[in-house]
């Protein structure tokens, strides 16, 4: 029981497993955007995304599990996130907080409902699908939508 030794428990080791994931997700997400236009950065950053979920998929379900008990910190859990917020913000920065959202919401859907068998693999499709993305935050409205 060697980790034990390094953990305080079960959920720490977890942890810090999942914490190194996120740092694997930042790097790779960082190494994507690359692109000087922010669409394709962005777009760029969105493949990473879901190529990171499909090759290691048991470390991503972990990195999100729901009531695991991990105790993560999370400024620790936000590099990918931050990258992808800054690259909605050169889109649509009148639109960044909504923006931001959707774009993960289509970049973790798209990866969970791969790694849940309810999608084949497909990246020309997960690349379109970006696309549509990008340009739907490019001709974002000026002023904020309304609730």
């Amino acid at each position: 029981m060697a980790p034990y030794r390094h953990f305080e428990d079960k959920a720490a080791l977890m942890g810090a497993v999942a914490l190194k994931g996120f740092a694997m997700l930042e790097a790779d997400a960082a190494r994507a955007d690359k692109a000087g236009d922010p669409g394709d950065a962005l777009t760029a950053q969105g493949l990473a995304y879901v190529g990171f979920a499909r090759a290691h998929p048991a470390l991503f379900r972990l990195m999100f599990a729901d009531g695991a008990g991990l105790r993560l910190p999370h400024e620790e859990c936000q590099g990918a996130y931050a990258l992808m917020v800054r690259r909605v913000t050169e889109l649509a920065p009148q639109q960044v907080e909504a923006g931001a959202l959707a774009c993960w919401g289509l970049v973790h859907g798209l990866a969970t409902l791969a790694l849940d068998g309810r999608i084949p693999a497909d990246p020309a499709r997960d690349r379109a699908a970006l696309v549509l993305m990008t340009r739907a935050l490019r001709t974002a409205p000026l002023v904020p939508i309304d609730s």
